[in-house]
């Protein structure tokens, strides 16, 4: 077994959730597929546990590294800081969820924990791996597996769009919904609430500046 540690404190981005950690996860899949639609991304509910997959991701030890993106250039992400993925299994480890991620690009099970490292004194996020095992290539490459969340498929209704749900029209910019009013999505997932706009609306990434907490939009784009 082996362990990578990452300097991110305990308590690091105290004011996110359980939900703004499974949007994180999300976004990286709906970024996989935008980025490369062959790289197809899907979700399930199995016996209580979340999964979340894409059929060719690869994570590598780099991607560890906070502030370390392939996406930091591509406008027609969500995701640029490099943060994202790391911090959502900080919040939901420090909640008490578990995670597992099926990592076949390196063969491993990746084991997030937050554990006290002596080095720094400090009680820090910690990867453990042991070997993913398999007999033959598993149907999606990364795999993470969320489990201890009682309202999963709850929170997955909040934060993410059922386009199809609503009288929808498609612009250059993105997709107008009428029937709802102030809900602001980016490809699909949940930023915001404008209390006083008549519609809601699906954004395109290029067209909106979204800050590192995702919610922090400018009104004034919108």
């Amino acid at each position: 077994m082996g362990k990578y540690v990452l300097t991110i404190g305990k308590d690091y981005v105290s004011q996110w959730s359980i939900k703004d950690a499974i949007r994180e996860l999300i976004q990286n899949k709906i970024d996989q597929e935008v980025t490369d639609p062959t790289n197809i991304g899907s979700m399930s509910i199995e016996d209580g546990k979340l999964h979340i997959s894409n059929k060719t991701s690869e994570l590598t030890k780099s991607s560890l590294i906070l502030g370390c993106s392939s996406k930091k250039d591509d406008t027609a992400t969500i995701g640029k800081f490099g943060e994202g993925y790391k911090l959502a299994l900080l919040v939901l480890i420090r909640n008490g969820i578990d995670v597992i991620i099926h990592n076949y690009h390196t063969k491993e099970n990746w084991i997030p924990k937050i554990e006290y490292v002596k080095e720094y004194d400090s009680e820090l996020l910690v990867i453990n791996t042991d070997r993913y095992w398999f007999t033959s290539p598993p149907n999606n490459n990364l795999t993470f597996v969320i489990s201890g969340i009682d309202n999963v498929q709850e929170i997955i209704d909040e934060i993410t769009l059922d386009e199809n749900a609503y009288e929808h029209f498609p612009t250059d910019m993105g997709v107008i919904l009428k029937g709802e009013k102030g809900n602001i999505y980016v490809n699909g997932l949940f930023v915001t609430n404008i209390s006083d706009l008549e519609y809601s609306y699906s954004i395109k990434p290029e067209y909106l500046n979204i800050g590192r907490d995702r919610n922090l939009v400018d009104e004034f784009d919108i």
